[in-house]
């Protein structure tokens, strides 16, 4: 499941990438993940902590895909 979220997530910044700049691209997936993802870990009861680390992976995730969008 990770690979497949991993794949959509790079198709979705290469896209993004064509009609805005990388940075703007990474900005507002990194918007849109950390919303949904805060949002489904309070909704499943999961501690704050665990929310963050998901968060934070995803967000590093998507900066990784924006930087190689830019070379």
């Amino acid at each position: 499941m990770q690979a497949l979220h991993l794949i959509i997530v790079g198709v979705v910044v290469f896209k993004l990438a064509e009609y805005t700049t990388a940075e703007t691209a990474f900005l507002l997936l990194a918007l849109m993940t950390s919303l949904g993802m805060i949002s489904g870990g309070i909704f499943m009861g999961q501690s704050r902590k665990l929310v963050l680390i998901n968060v934070g992976q995803h967000i590093i995730t998507l900066a990784i895909f924006a930087i190689a969008t830019t070379l």
